[in-house]
């Protein structure tokens, strides 16, 4: 496992490019990225929560879509939850914005 693969998808195993998942979950373990860039689809609206699995805290970035940035800490232990928005007509508070 590289350090920046998906670690948990509530779905089926063979997760293929195209198949937008309920869930993911990734954990960056002892690494310590301030950001990550990410772009499953165009359209789906995903909640964004910042999990520090030391601190046993979590942080709602809110919703995205597209291509988005989610800014880390810069601490060990981080991990990124999106989970799929699945209200209709939920309006999304930050959208994706492109990586610089």
């Amino acid at each position: 496992m590289g350090w920046d693969d998906i670690c948990a998808v509530p779905e089926t195993a063979g997760w293929t490019h195209g198949n937008v998942q309920r869930c993911y979950l990734f954990y960056y373990s002892f690494m310590r990225p301030s950001f990550r860039d990410f772009h499953l689809d165009d359209t789906t609206v995903f909640r964004v929560k910042v999990i520090d699995t030391w601190n046993g805290t979590v942080e709602d970035r809110g919703t995205v879509c597209g291509r988005f940035r989610v800014e880390l800490p810069g601490r060990p232990y981080m991990a990124i939850q999106l989970k799929k928005e699945e209200s209709p007509g939920s309006e999304h508070t930050t959208r994706g914005k492109r990586p610089s």
